[in-house]
């Protein structure tokens, strides 16, 4: 049981580092794609500024929904980006 126990823990942490690793890797994307974009929630909630208005957006989860209607929503800064910049390509 302890076995599965560790695996369960090693997995768990595994989650929060790729969490931590979106948070800071995303705005690094955003910025080499020219996007405009203020950090709230000591960068776990980005605001993103678009055509389509304002984006908010979850690096962690990767969710994202716009505050237009009809609302947008998805998952993945790249998706995001192919929204926002149809020409971005990655």
């Amino acid at each position: 049981m302890s076995e599965a126990i560790e695996c369960m823990k090693a997995m768990n942490q595994a989650r929060k580092d790729a969490r931590t690793q979106r948070r800071e890797n995303t705005p690094d994307l955003l910025d080499q794609a020219g996007v405009l974009f203020t950090e709230h929630n000591e960068g776990a909630h980005l605001v993103v500024e678009s055509h389509l208005g304002y984006i908010d957006f979850w690096p962690g989860t990767g969710r994202w929904k716009t505050r237009t209607l009809p609302q947008h929503t998805g998952f993945t800064v790249t998706k995001l980006l192919a929204l926002i910049k149809p020409e971005f390509t990655h």
